[in-house]
């Protein structure tokens, strides 16, 4: 069985998905490598958690890493990788912050509190680790907005491709029905028929020229059939 080439104008479209699927990718991998939260402890001291150290940055890690595995190959999965990578970044802006300021809070009460009731003792003011009063977006570190552009890439690159997923075209084949201008009956596109099953016409689509022997499929211009030979009529056959 011979394989027809895709035209030229396919493949240049699935070139420039791929470029988008993965750099949508390295996109995401370099924000959840790199800071989404940013604290100062002691007034002076930066510290900076990475994505991966949190449930939703390890998650979008794990999106990346799958697409240069191989899922880049099907852009429905990297499509559906971008969506729930935008879920895991909206949820982890809201989460983050209270989750540093939880933990900071923590070690407040345990590394802090012994050194603080020696200090009242003397009338010292109490050791704060950190200021818990802190805005939660000036807790977000660029990682998290890093992991967003790369989703949006990732995003664009699945839409791109997704004429040429296989998975989606089984999908959509599956799903819809075509449907007989003349009777109404209706059948899956996957069965790609060309006669309508109910009523023997020709299941065409609107404007398509048809020759009168052996149907088959011609072109605008042509004055024979190129399968059979035979006379094209001059008007358009619409079934």
């Amino acid at each position: 069985m011979t394989l027809t080439p895709r035209p030229l104008p396919i493949r240049a479209l699935a070139l420039c998905a791929t470029l988008l699927i993965l750099g949508g990718a390295a996109g995401i991998l370099a924000g959840a490598l790199g800071p989404w939260a940013i604290f100062r402890v002691f007034h002076n001291i930066e510290i900076s958690l990475p994505g991966f150290v949190f449930l939703w940055g390890g998650l979008s890690l794990a999106v990346a890493t799958l697409v240069f595995l191989g899922a880049y190959r099907s852009p429905l999965l990297c499509l559906l990788g971008a969506l729930l990578v935008f879920r895991w970044t909206a949820e982890a802006e809201r989460k983050v912050p209270e989750r540093v300021k939880f933990q900071l809070a923590g070690a407040q009460l345990e590394a802090a509190s012994s050194v603080n009731r020696l200090l009242d003792q003397f009338h010292i003011p109490d050791v704060q680790i950190a200021d818990l009063n802190t805005p939660n977006p000036d807790l977000l570190g660029a990682g998290l907005g890093w992991t967003v552009k790369g989703a949006q890439v990732l995003l664009l690159g699945g839409l791109a491709g997704l004429p040429g997923d296989p998975v989606a075209v089984w999908l959509f084949t599956h799903a819809v029905r075509g449907r007989c201008r003349a009777c109404g009956a209706r059948w899956l596109l996957a069965r790609r028929p060309r006669f309508c099953p109910a009523c023997g016409t020709p299941a065409q689509l609107r404007g398509v020229r048809l020759c009168p022997h052996c149907h088959a499929r011609a072109r605008r211009g042509d004055r024979h059939c190129a399968a059979c030979g035979t006379a094209l009529p001059s008007a358009l056959k619409n079934a």
